[in-house]
């Protein structure tokens, strides 16, 4: 039975202010400014959806050639064996037939030959069928095999500098021995060779359908595939300069695999290639586009590279009938859009973003921010009660007409039916007692319910309090841009202990008995780990994550079981050993679009939020990708616990989704 879980996505852009309120700004004004626990009223944002959802994202084709199709690719089309024909075939014929240029010799539906057949130019249309013991194809020959055609060769078949062979048919194209290529092979059918194939340099290969090779794939020129090509032996992509174009839907099944060159995967929908035994990717070899490569034992030497869009054993192919028998897994309804929730908005109407949520049991905390400039300031703090996943609420909420809240953090503990709730941000100095304007609150929740708007405020170091957690009844917090520090804090109160004085720290986590600390750069953003329960501040571990973009952007760090992983904006995803402290990224996962925001994990999944491309979903174990749903709007924080999953939505509000 699968665990169900529930995900809250986050939309929008969210920045962090660094530059000083020099004069007092004109705040918005709040709905309900202060504490507002009418249930229908703050629920009035809540949209309950329970659909299903599409997560596959490109991974799963959706269109692609079925075979025996006829489209502008085609050089050659079929022929009917009766129209421009200077030779016909009618009944059964023995002997042998040669074709010179400016002959067209036809095989009708009733028509038998076989013998001996040579090719030195001119064209061979066959509807019938045709036995010979082997063909060579010169001066630009054409044979062209139509739907209900038969061709049966005893020996080889060779496509020689100019010529052409052309299939429509699924009826039977079998060649005994090798078929080598040095011409135009066009492939609408079905084609068994028992021997190799070889696509020779300057030759071309167009496959919609069906190619079944007993021996080996030689190639050396310019292929187009759309279809199945199944070799039981080895397949060598080898060509320097020719194209190997993989196109969306298409598949290749092989024993073993050679890359040399480079394979493109081509279209919006992925293809694949499926390995049984030996997977070797030399140093020439690189994969690009929507590529899934797939070997049951893993890729046995990668000395290539792989593009941000390629994956291992994560797409679906489906049948296409004859042409195609599909590979993979077919895409389930793994997850249910539960609900939307639309951002709050002041009274003038401007939408406030989301920047943080907290998971504990049969609750969720979401905090909130005015995301306008530096002279505006507003801010909410909600609770929703998901005791029941597919009918999540609100339950109460705290207006702040002057506070930006940035982060928080809810105690795992309680006392009695008091729980102490953390938040972290920025208020504006001028209506507040704080000397700057980084600022922590302390607030009450009373059965998880907000019942005053009264709290303990704290003055922080620089103009931003970024994030906040609690470990062991400590409070460890950092702050600002320019001025910043890490500091600590008992929870009964105080005093503020500035354990590290450093510009742009930006985030905390904690699992286990490591903490870590993301310094964040433009180009040496850094990760302070350190032992819990009674860390170093002055020798952390340190591991140099490299660039991070943008160096203000909302880019998290998150650890779990010892890995640490890093959303870096336009560089992706990063994963890091905690416990080696390795600067080298163990993982690392870019999609072409959008930028790493946020990023979270279950014991199954990484979840990603990435910017306009939305919410990708990837294996824990490899960070290869399962799924993507991709939206309008854009995907800023994610965060998951236990049996459900909550991310949180920027001024798009949030999208809460139901792991089934």
């Amino acid at each position: 039975m699968k665990i169900k879980q529930l995900l809250i996505v986050a939309i929008g852009v969210v920045a962090f202010w660094s530059c000083e309120k020099d004069e007092p700004a004109q705040q918005p004004t709040s709905p309900n400014s202060g504490v507002n626990n009418n249930v229908a009223e703050i629920n009035e944002r809540v949209t309950i959806k329970n659909e299903p959802i599409d997560i596959s994202g490109k991974r799963y084709i959706s269109s692609g050639k079925k075979g025996n199709s006829i489209d502008a690719i085609s050089s050659t089309q079929p022929t009917d064996c009766q129209t421009g024909c200077t030779q016909t075939i009618s009944g059964a014929q023995n002997g042998n037939l040669n074709i010179n240029n400016n002959q067209h010799v036809c095989i009708t539906s009733s028509g038998v030959f076989q013998g001996n057949v040579n090719l030195n130019g001119g064209v061979l249309s066959v509807c019938g069928n045709l036995t010979v013991n082997n063909i060579n194809l010169n001066n630009g020959a054409k044979l062209i095999i139509n739907a209900g055609g038969i061709l049966n060769i005893s020996g080889g078949l060779n496509i020689n500098n100019g010529s052409y062979f052309v299939n429509y048919s699924k009826s039977g194209v079998n060649i005994s021995g090798h078929m080598n290529n040095n011409g135009t092979v066009e492939n609408y059918g079905d084609v068994d060779i028992a021997g190799n194939y070889n696509n020779n340099g300057n030759s071309t290969l167009i496959n919609t359908c069906r190619m079944d090779i007993a021996g080996n794939f030689h190639q050396n020129g310019d292929m187009d595939h759309f279809g199945f090509l199944n070799i039981n032996g080895t397949v060598h992509f080898n060509n320097p300069t020719g194209n190997n174009d993989l196109n969306g839907g298409s598949l290749i099944a092989c024993q073993k695999v050679f890359v040399n060159t480079t394979l493109n995967g081509v279209g919006s929908d992925y293809s694949k290639i499926d390995v049984a035994g030996q997977t070797i990717i030399n140093g020439s070899g690189n994969l690009t586009g929507l590529l899934d490569i797939c070997d049951s034992t893993g890729i046995d030497v990668n000395n290539g590279s792989f593009g941000p869009n390629v994956t291992q054993c994560a797409a679906f192919i489906p049948s296409s009938g004859d042409c195609n028998p599909g590979s993979g897994d077919a895409p389930e309804d793994d997850f249910t859009l539960v609900a939307d929730v639309d951002a709050p908005t002041t009274n003038d109407g401007r939408k406030l973003s989301a920047t943080c949520i907290q998971i504990i049991g049969d609750y969720a905390y979401v905090s909130w921010h005015l995301n306008d400039g530096p002279q505006d300031y507003a801010g909410l703090l909600e609770v929703y009660d998901i005791s029941n996943p597919t009918n999540p609420s609100i339950i109460t909420t705290l207006w702040s007409a002057d506070i930006d809240f940035n982060h928080l953090y809810a105690s795992d503990n309680m006392n009695g039916n008091k729980r102490k709730l953390w938040a972290i941000g920025s208020r504006d100095i001028y209506t507040s007692n704080l000397s700057s304007p980084a600022y922590l609150g302390k607030f009450t929740l009373t059965n998880e319910i907000f019942t005053n708007n009264t709290f303990e405020e704290f003055d922080l170091p620089s103009y931003s309090g970024n994030s906040v957690i609690e470990r062991n009844g400590l409070l460890y917090l950092v702050s600002g841009q320019t001025g910043g520090a890490l500091t600590t804090m008992d929870t009964a109160g105080g005093p503020l202990t500035t354990q590290v004085s450093n510009d742009r720290l930006k985030y905390l986590d904690f699992d286990g008995n490591k903490m870590i600390m993301l310094k964040q750069g433009n180009s040496s953003s850094e990760l302070m780990v350190y032992d819990l329960p009674n860390p170093n501040f002055s020798a952390p571990t340190v591991i140099q994550v490299g660039p991070i973009n943008p160096a203000d952007g909302k880019n998290v760090a998150h650890i779990n079981n010892g890995k640490v992983y890093v959303a870096s904006g336009t560089y992706g995803l990063k994963v890091f050993d905690a416990i080696t402290g390795s600067s080298s990224p163990i993982a690392t996962f870019n999609p072409s679009e959008g930028a790493t925001n946020g990023v979270s994990t279950d014991d199954e999944y990484i979840y990603v939020a990435n910017g306009e491309s939305g919410l990708h979903i990837l294996n824990k174990n490899d960070a290869t990708a399962v799924g993507n749903y991709n939206y309008d709007g854009s995907a800023n924080f994610v965060a998951s616990k236990s049996d459900f999953i909550f991310v949180a939505n920027g001024t798009g509000g949030l999208k809460i989704i139901h792991k089934n």
